[in-house]
């Protein structure tokens, strides 16, 4: 487990790296939001890939990947990074053509230079997109 810092600054290519201390342009960690920092995992009742199953090679990504390839012309609602998304094309880079699958993506601003969610992972955004 590594240490995760309280905030994202972008570098030099504009990739979110973590940063110990606030600086202008910075944005807080998803990953540390103090809402579900008191969270007990044990109280969830669903399944969590890669923990809950007998299969430690199991992760969440192959359960979407086979949801992907047996459901055509699923649509795919990501929140957040496109982190997921350019996993997915790197073990399969014609899985969302080739099934007909729908993007739905949260993103864009009016207000900012830059789009927080885009800004997280903006090589696989564009890649995405």
């Amino acid at each position: 487990h590594t240490h995760e810092c309280l905030y994202l600054f972008p570098d030099e290519d504009g990739l979110l790296q973590q940063h110990e201390r606030y600086e202008e342009g910075c944005v807080s960690n998803p990953i540390l939001r103090r809402w579900a920092q008191d969270y007990d995992l044990s109280q969830y009742k669903g399944k969590i890939f890669g923990i809950d199953s007998d299969d430690v090679k199991s992760h969440g990504l192959d359960e979407v990947k086979s949801l992907i390839n047996s459901t055509p012309n699923v649509t795919y609602v990501l929140q957040g990074s496109s982190e997921n998304v350019g996993l997915m094309l790197d073990d399969d880079p014609d899985l969302f053509r080739r099934n007909g699958v729908r993007i739905v993506c949260m993103g864009g601003t009016l207000e900012k230079e830059h789009e927080y969610n885009f800004g997280l992972d903006p090589v696989n955004t564009r890649r995405m997109l």
